[in-house]
């Protein structure tokens, strides 16, 4: 071999590995974007699961707040209508003292009809 002929040579496997080289950095770049992608992938993923853990949290709250709202309105409206009821039995009571004092007057009444009677006797 020349001395040509090996400058050819050594220049083509010299090229060759320096293909070879950028094929392999081409490659290593593409495994560590892919690398850095599945942490990304996973990341992401790891944030959607925490992201639906925080809307349940909330939608729970949000059912617990509509419940003691709810549970404040029973409450109310149990407060109402005990209140209704208690004015309802004032009313029966106040009737029934008045039925008392007409029955206390005609008592009355009939006493002094049965006094004067008495008198005339």
């Amino acid at each position: 071999m020349s001395s040509n002929d090996m400058q050819v040579d050594y220049t083509h496997t010299a090229n060759r590995r320096f293909h070879d080289s950028e094929k392999e950095s081409e490659s290593d770049n593409s495994h560590n974007r892919k690398g850095q992608g599945d942490a990304f992938d996973s990341e992401s993923q790891v944030l959607k699961e925490r992201l639906k853990v925080a809307e349940k949290m909330l939608r729970l709250r949000e059912d617990e707040v509509i419940a003691r709202e709810e549970g404040l309105n029973t409450v109310d409206e149990g407060l109402k209508l005990r209140k209704e009821d208690l004015r309802l039995r004032e009313e029966d009571l106040n009737i029934r003292q008045d039925e008392l004092d007409v029955r206390e007057q005609r008592l009355r009444e009939q006493e002094q009809e049965l006094e004067e009677k008495i008198r005339h006797l």
